[in-house]
């Protein structure tokens, strides 16, 4: 029922979008007691940001009837998908649902509309509620397996429907946040989803506020409440589009938006609500922070790259705890120490063994436990490991192989506290196994593979019998190739495969790219560097190893420990909390 001049995505967006204001489990988790009820109240002072659905740049705001009848003339209403019939009081149950464990983690639809009028508007919005809903409904627990596989259809039809793009934004992000059931990572579409996502939104002018016009066959008509959403709408596509990316080990999308060269947005910043204005400012220092570590070559032939590596790494993690001080709890802690483990897991990526990666690496084991004590202790008091995001779960494989590996080393396992690391693994374990949806999704699966690596005896060891598990061979694959390394340690030991990283393969790889001896020429010109490494100054960065003293002037350790070679044994257990 749109109103002439309206495109059809937009005419009906009253209906479903809420004040987008409401704090989110991203930003400021709930308590266990606030997680029932349905929020109805704004969360800033401010102007109270309108429905999601209810205006982009027109006048008035059109309403979708309800589907709503006189009790004489009600007729049955039983949606179908693709021949799949349920009964109405179970897709009830489950978009009830949806809203009581799932809606306040990403809020950007309205609770106080009905599931016939939600429908009426997007079957695909409807049917990625009822299955988001049904991932935890035990009065039938084969609803989500039967829906999966036609909501992957359905969402793959509705990317080329480029009109309805508002609703096809939507049903995306909750599926990248909370993707169908999968047996392996390489099966999930989240990736594009996101791709998607941020062309959709580019394609309407979502990324150039002030600017939407240039993007449209038809006059817009601005007003400040449906900036407000639009900008908060972009918000959380950043957010989640670059989460979905950097957890896959994937260059995030990088470009500049409004925010970034429209002074008049500054207005518009000011009227967002404050999680959603820090929520901005911290997708930005990540995308960049993460486009920045991932294009550096951290080979052993780069000698001068240790320093500026350490370097880089040491400025975003203290433009992380910078942001953390300055958004005064408008942004969950636990988002803080995920953005940390990201960052700091490219200490890996130093070959060299210095004082200074060591004493980082202690550091990042204390992240790695404080991260996974958020998610226990959330957990204790409302089954938080639950309904947690996408994001989440994979950060929680990146830190218990960030344990995993420092538990390991030689160099560490004496001097940080190991029955800390260790319970805070078993802790991940557990997370896992709570979590799956079946037998044999990637859940499952994890938990199995984490048990078998901290059994084994050959993770991480060399042909000589030395450990080597502080350096990573996978590493074009940012952060997260940390994780993917100890996966393959993983298959050829307990899968019996051919590991292409190991010392056997790469020596093996290196006898078949040796030229030949009968011509000279190609042993010359193999000799030969074929690009020259660019001149690196790192004469501001060669101290770091004496004088930066950050880290631990805050835990009141010494850097002494790790100049003498008697690494102290009183490192304590983490104090970051939620």
């Amino acid at each position: 029922m749109a109103a002439a001049g309206v495109p059809q995505s937009e005419a009906g967006m009253n209906s479903f979008f809420p004040s987008l204001d409401i704090p989110s489990t991203l930003t400021t988790i709930p308590n266990s007691e606030q997680r029932p009820a349905l929020p109805t109240s704004s969360h800033h002072e401010l102007t109270r940001h309108p429905s999601a659905f209810q205006y982009p740049y027109h006048s008035s705001t059109v309403t979708i009837g309800s589907t709503a009848q006189p009790e004489a003339h009600v007729t049955p209403f039983r949606p179908s998908l693709d021949g799949l019939e349920i009964e109405p009081q179970k897709l009830e149950d489950c978009y009830s649902l949806y809203f009581k464990h799932y809606h306040s983690i990403i809020p950007i639809l309205d609770p106080q509309q009905s599931w016939r009028d939600c429908f009426q508007y997007s079957p695909l919005l409807f049917w990625t509620i009822i299955v988001t809903g049904s991932r935890r409904y035990g009065l039938d627990p084969t609803l989500l397996e039967m829906l999966a596989p036609k909501i992957s259809s359905l969402a793959a039809l509705a990317t080329i429907r480029a009109s309805e793009y508002i609703p096809t934004i939507s049903a995306l992000l909750l599926l990248c946040v909370w993707p169908l059931p999968m047996e392996n990572a390489s099966d999930d579409p989240s990736p594009v989803y996101a791709g998607v996502i941020m062309q959709l939104s580019q394609q309407n002018g979502l990324h150039m506020l002030g600017r939407r016009q240039d993007f449209s066959q038809s006059h817009l008509i601005r007003d400040t409440n449906s900036d407000i959403f639009l900008a908060t709408l972009w918000a959380w596509c950043k957010l989640i589009c670059c989460c979905v990316n950097v957890y896959c080990g994937l260059h995030p999308h990088l470009f500049e938006d409004a925010f970034d060269l429209e002074p008049q947005s500054n207005d518009v910043l000011d009227s967002l609500s404050r999680p959603v204005f820090w929520m901005l400012h911290f997708v930005g220092l990540m995308s960049n922070a993460h486009h920045t570590l991932m294009r550096g070559r951290y080979g052993e032939e780069d000698v001068e790259m240790p320093y500026q590596l350490l370097a880089m790494i040491k400025f975003y993690d203290d433009e992380i705890l910078r942001i953390r001080r300055q958004a005064q709890g408008n942004l969950a802690e636990i988002y803080f120490n995920s953005a940390r483990l990201h960052t700091g897991a490219y200490y890996f990526f130093i070959f060299k063994l210095s004082p200074l990666k060591l004493s980082r690496l202690v550091e990042l084991h204390h992240v790695a436990c404080a991260f996974i004590k958020n998610i226990t202790d959330r957990d204790q008091i409302d089954d938080y490991a639950l309904y947690i995001s996408e994001q989440y779960y994979r950060t929680l494989t990146l830190a218990a192989m960030v344990i995993l590996r420092i538990c390991r080393s030689t160099e560490l396992n004496s001097t940080i506290d190991y029955s800390h690391g260790e319970q805070s693994y078993f802790a991940a374990i557990r997370i896992f196994k709570k979590r799956a949806l079946k037998n044999n999704d990637l859940n499952a699966r994890m938990a199995a593979t984490l048990s078998q690596l901290w059994r084994s005896k050959r993770v991480f060891v060399r042909r000589d019998g030395s450990m080597d598990s502080l350096n990573v061979r996978i590493r074009t694959r940012g952060a997260m190739g940390v994780a993917y390394d100890c996966l393959w340690y993983w298959r050829q030991e307990f899968l019996g495969q051919s590991n292409p990283y190991s010392e056997e393969s790469n020596s093996d790889h290196a006898q078949s790219q040796r030229p030949s001896v009968a011509n000279p020429q190609a042993v010359t010109s193999a000799s030969q560097p074929t690009t020259q490494l660019p001149d690196f100054d790192t004469s501001g960065c060669a101290p770091l190893g004496v004088d930066d003293d950050a880290f631990f002037s805050e835990w009141n350790w010494s850097t002494n420990a790790f100049w003498s070679g008697d690494l102290s044994q009183g490192f304590g257990e983490s104090v970051i909390g939620m």
